[in-house]
């Protein structure tokens, strides 16, 4: 017999060796079980109804279903069987016992123990692609989802755990055999020399010896002692006194809609919760969180008795209820309202759910930060922020792990990114080193945040990473790791907020630019139900009715449609095919109802605006003032003494405004009340861009992309008429184009509209206003206030935002801002500036998500849409409204343009009815201080109140008079409805820059 082996070198074979014997014996005594299934169907029953069903025998091996289908099964369990069922196919199926889910089977989680004297299961079975993150996701089969069969297993629970010990230890051995030979492969080959010992660590040395004598042992006495023999690895690994920490939280981000339609993101949900409820009756220390009320609602009505669970571990606390908004909402499309109505839907969500209020604004996945949000935050009772999607930038690394960051208004909430690793992590070694060693704060707070789990629909953590988190921790070099809660972890980290870095302004992402664009009539037809909101809310304003179930209903589906991966474009064709319907439903509904409340009988012919700031109109030829949140009878209205319209030759004037274009049907020169607005040759030229994106086709704008324009600069045929002048000419290789210069009546702006057939795949379209204005920077609208962009290239930190998102108008003026352009429009949220070049984004046509890099998870034969004509998006007809003008930011308000993509593009209603006013008269000064919203309450308590909603946009502080009706009295309040001050005495409001104030308007 030899002496102990001198070559550890070996062992790290060995080892790989070792942990494959053990995972071979972890399962066996395979017994199958017979297994009966429902017809499938496009639309998901209950599990009751689905008992009330025929069944037919399922064989393994066999394929079923299109895209998002659902069949249930049933399975017989003999008496005395082993206890472990092992379901394999390559969708999702969700367990049910005794009528309640119990357990999420997909590619990470594939076995379930069940309950002592279980006799029949129930599975539910979607026909989607499982754990889209997973690496052993590979897609449905050719013909649907594959069952390759199930069958119920014996566990060696012994060997189970002696698994979990070796592996662990292997897979450290190995990161740290990675460290101490940095050119030698990862992956071990028997065949090639292994590298000598010749100058490695201590720890390193000292591991391999350990391991080695391990395997002595399991090889001479088998799992029991080499379980015994690795108790003294692990103890010679673990460090008494780690200089990190990572706080575990079980994650499963989950998309509600992207690469499959709504009620698959429910079944999604139903399949999550179950697995995580589970998995705390199996590992008491294990801690999981969950944002979005809207899928809380979605179990809820899917699963009662799933959801009674889950408030079970609420009230436990280990499960936690914690994100801000009913959805992770998009922060740049929506309105201001929108997003504020995201947090009041989300607060009073997560109070019912937990009984109190979130604290966590959670955003792991959204594509760029609006300045904003801490304001929303702060105002809704939201004091942290965490995300991970900063990781993603493509050309600046994100600075910070642990920071304060600040809004457009100075608000402060204390912030986490997970830098190193993403959401969808595994408690891995190299995810918890890389957690700890690039945790930027470290030195201050030693602590990092990390969520594990497999999203959407991978059934969040799994048993092997809450065993992994109990063998890894503070193992050298490694965070000592607990299971935590979110909120817990970052009242840790306040306490060291005043030493952490700030950051200022809005967290601009550096990939996923073309989302401000995708999916443009997506886009138009959410900003048409915002107004349809906006006229809705208005008229119960005025008439003093409070808001109904209806309208509850349509602010849910609104804010849903605020969801990352919807209103950005980032979803398959099947949740356009639902949602655009759906938009354009809610829409006509709520405006119906406005019109019919403000409508009586025998009324006067009238004309209502919904919006809180005073406005002109054309009625009838006739240009009427009318006040804010105001139906007036047209007989009585104000008339306005103006100025007509004139076309000669190629120039339009009002009296106010004067434009000329030039031979080629561009804009050549530009006044508005006699000052000269500084346009550069080729002003109102559409420009063409090529766009083969590196990755993600309907997410991206690529830079190269920006420098190949092909301008329009074929034959022009520029036609006049009463009021405006219209320019048509080819564009790109198929496409066409005509844009109407157009003037009103005692109009201060030139409208444009740009009507399109668009048939160019593959491209991007802007409409260039070239402009020698050069000031640093360059104003763009967020949904509640306005942010500074820089325009001119100094640095690596400005190329790389070339292309931005504004809350559908821009600035670009001089320095001071006191002379400018500025660009309003319907909806559109894209634009780029340099050099005094303003281009907005009017359309792009990528690939429909599912024909793009993610194919294999949308097999288009598989879906029950019909076959599309194209796959891309927007091709056709498109009509596009905008306006530009001149700009000054010391403008009246009614010339600012936060007012002006109102007062422009949301219509007066007329009505047969009774004049009406609201309390709300308007403001005399505060000129950048905008009213935005009036928002009903109804009468209560003896006590009618309602709601105004205004923001300030230009970064100034001020005061203003509000104009009330008599007897009525102004609070301000919060986002919820607490009151922050005392009633205002007198009338003088004051504001800070970039404010939102929420004002409860109430009288006796």
């Amino acid at each position: 017999m030899l002496p102990i082996n001198p070559l550890v070198q070996l062992t790290p074979l060995r080892t790989q060796r070792g942990v494959a014997r053990l995972a071979e014996i972890i399962w066996g005594n395979p017994q199958p079980v017979r297994v009966e299934a429902t017809a499938t169907r496009p639309d998901h029953i209950s599990l009751t109804l689905a008992k009330k069903l025929p069944r037919k025998p399922v064989l393994a091996g066999e394929s079923w279903g299109q895209l998002y289908d659902q069949r249930w099964c049933r399975v017989k369990i003999p008496a005395g069987s082993a206890r472990w069922l092992h379901w394999d196919e390559q969708g999702e199926a969700t367990l049910h016992i005794n009528g309640v889910p119990y357990f999420g089977f997909d590619v990470a989680h594939r076995y379930c123990e069940l309950p002592v004297g279980t006799r029949e299961v129930w599975v539910e079975s979607l026909c989607v692609q499982a754990a889209i993150w997973h690496p052993d996701a590979k897609g449905l089969g050719a013909e649907g989802n594959v069952f390759r069969g199930a069958q119920l297993l014996q566990r060696d629970d012994e060997a189970w755990h002696a698994y979990h010990d070796l592996n662990c230890l292997y897979d450290y051995m190995l990161d740290l055999r990675a460290r101490e030979f940095p050119g030698v492969p990862r992956e071990l080959f028997s065949q090639t020399v292994q590298p000598p010992l010749t100058e490695v660590s201590p720890l390193y040395r000292r591991l391999l010896r350990g391991l080695d004598t391990a395997l002595d042992a399991f090889d001479t006495d088998g799992v029991g002692a080499l379980r015994q023999a690795l108790v003294n690895v692990y103890a010679t690994a673990r460090d008494a006194a780690p200089l990190s920490r990572a706080a575990l939280t079980g994650h499963s981000h989950l998309d509600l809609v992207w690469l499959w339609n709504e009620q698959t993101g429910e079944g999604k949900a139903v399949h999550t919760f179950a697995n995580a409820n589970r998995l705390m009756a199996r590992y008491p220390e294990f801690r999981f969180a969950y944002s979005q009320p809207a899928s809380y609602e979605a179990v809820a009505r899917r699963s009662p008795e799933l959801m009674r669970a889950v408030r079970t571990r609420l009230r436990s606390g280990q499960w936690e209820a914690t994100g801000g908004m009913y959805v992770e909402s998009d922060s740049h499309v929506a309105c201001g309202e929108g997003l504020a109505r995201s947090f009041i839907l989300g607060q009073k969500g997560f109070q019912k759910l937990s009984g109190r209020r979130s604290r966590i604004l959670w955003l792991p996945d959204l594509f760029g930060f609006s300045a904003c949000l801490p304001q929303l935050m702060k105002l809704s009772g939201v004091d942290y922020f965490f995300t991970t999607k900063t990781t993603w930038n493509t050309v600046n690394r994100f600075p910070h792990s642990s920071f304060v960051w600040r809004g457009a208004g100075g608000h402060a909430v204390v912030s986490h990114v997970t830098q190193g690793v993403q959401f969808n992590n595994t408690v891995s070694v190299e995810q918890l080193r890389a957690v700890a060693n690039q945790n930027q704060q470290g030195d201050i707070h030693d602590e990092a945040l990390m969520p594990n789990g497999w999203g959407d629909g991978g059934g969040g953590p799994s048993d092997e990473m809450c065993e992994r988190a109990r063998r890894l921790t503070a193992l050298r070099g490694l965070p000592e790791l607990e299971w935590d809660q979110p909120e817990a972890f970052f009242d840790r980290l306040a306490e060291k907020s005043a030493k952490l870095p700030a950051l200022d302004g809005e967290i601009y992402l550096e990939y996923h630019r073309g989302t401000f664009t995708t999916q443009s009539a997506v886009k138009a037809r959410f900003r048409e139900l915002e107004q349809a909101l906006q006229l809705r809310e208005a008229a119960l304003v005025v008439l003093g009715r409070k808001p109904d179930a209806g309208l509850d209903h349509a602010w849910r589906r609104m804010v849903f449609a605020q969801f990352h991966d919807y209103i950005p474009g980032s979803s398959i064709p099947e949740v356009y095919a639902e949602g655009l319907p759906e938009l354009a439903k809610l829409t006509r509904e709520q405006s119906a109802q406005a019109a019919q409340a403000l409508t009586t009988a025998k009324g006067e012919r009238c004309v209502f605006n919904p919006l809180p700031v005073t406005r002109r109109t054309v009625v009838g030829g006739k240009l009427l003032e009318l006040p804010p949140l105001s139906g007036v009878s047209i007989a009585d209205a104000v008339v306005k003494e103006v100025t007509a319209v004139v076309v000669q030759g190629r120039t339009v004037s009002n009296g106010i405004v004067e434009a000329r274009l030039d031979a080629r049907g561009n804009l050549a020169a530009l006044t508005v009340a006699g000052a000269k607005v500084e346009l550069a040759p080729r002003a109102g030229e559409l420009v063409v861009y090529p766009e083969q994106p590196a990755n993600f086709g309907p997410w991206d704008i690529d830079r190269p992309s920006l420098s190949l324009g092909q301008p329009a600069r074929g034959p022009a045929q520029i036609v006049a008429d009463k009021s405006g002048l219209t320019v048509t000419r080819k564009i790109g290789a198929a496409s066409t184009a005509s844009i109407r210069y157009g003037l009103e009546p005692g109009g201060s702006v030139l409208r444009l509209t740009v009507e399109l057939d668009w048939q160019e795949p593959d491209a991007l379209l802007k409409l260039h206003f070239p402009t020698n204005y050069r000031g640093r920077e360059v104003r763009c609208g967020t949904p509640f206030g306005s942010v500074l962009r820089p325009q001119l290239a100094t640095s690596r930190e400005v190329e790389a935002m070339w292309e931005w998102p504004m809350s559908r108008w821009a600035t670009v003026s001089d320095e001071g801002e006191r002379a400018g352009l500025f660009v309003v429009t319907a909806a559109k949220y894209g634009l780029s500036c340099r050099d005094g070049n303003l281009g907005v984004t009017l359309l792009r046509t990528p690939r429909h998500v599912g024909f793009e890099e993610h194919a294999k998870a949308y097999p288009v034969h598989l879906s029950r849409l019909p076959k599309p004509s194209t796959i891309y998006t927007d091709l056709g007809r498109h009509v596009i409204e905008l306006a530009i003008g001149s700009y000054d930011a010391t403008a009246l308000r009614a010339e600012q343009p936060a007012v002006l993509t109102e007062t422009l593009f949301t219509h007066p209603v007329t009505y047969r009815g009774k004049p009406m006013a609201a309390a709300f008269q308007g403001l005399e000064g505060g000129e950048t201080l905008i009213p935005h919203w009036a928002k009903p309450e109804g009468r209560s308590a003896g006590q009618q109140s309602w709601v105004l909603r205004l923001h300030e946009v230009s970064g100034q502080r001020g005061s203003t008079k509000l104009k009330l009706a008599a007897g009525w009295r102004a609070q301000k309040i919060n986002l919820l409805g607490e009151s922050m001050s005392q009633p205002l005495r007198g009338r003088t409001l004051n504001y800070e820059p970039y404010e939102i104030i929420s004002l409860r308007l109430s009288r006796d």
